[in-house]
């Protein structure tokens, strides 16, 4: 199951990723209208941080275009990535706190802000 993300409005998604593990996110892109954008020929560009304003790049999602014709992408990021972003002991502790958001670019260079929000980051436990 896809999250549907305007083309015109960026979507707000919080995200819970437990250390460790990979992350995939499906997104669907979708025009004002609820119709299918064919993303075609687009990239996408999707970054966690520890504060929006931070320089440092906390992991980069991967992209694959699933679906273009039915805007269909999914965004990953591997267990080795998501084991190294450290956090509390706890999901409730600053320290587990980050924010993420991803970006659309068109063929015809329209960037466009799909998706954002913070990611709760929980410890892994099992090693």
């Amino acid at each position: 199951m896809s999250t549907s993300c305007r083309d015109i409005l960026p979507l707000y998604l919080p995200l819970r990723i437990e250390q460790g593990e990979t992350k995939i996110i499906p997104l669907h892109v979708i025009d004002a209208d609820e119709l299918d954008v064919n993303i075609t020929g687009y990239t996408f560009a999707a970054q966690i941080r520890r504060k929006p304003s931070s320089t440092t790049i906390t992991a980069t999602f991967a992209y694959s275009i699933t679906v273009p014709a039915d805007g269909l992408v999914q965004l990953s990021i591997t267990a080795a990535q998501t084991a190294a972003i450290t956090c509390g002991d706890t999901d409730t502790e600053p320290a587990s706190l980050y924010y993420w958001d991803v970006f659309a670019t068109s063929p015809g260079a329209k960037v466009t802000k799909l998706a954002y929000g913070e990611v709760v980051m929980v410890a892994q436990v099992t090693r």
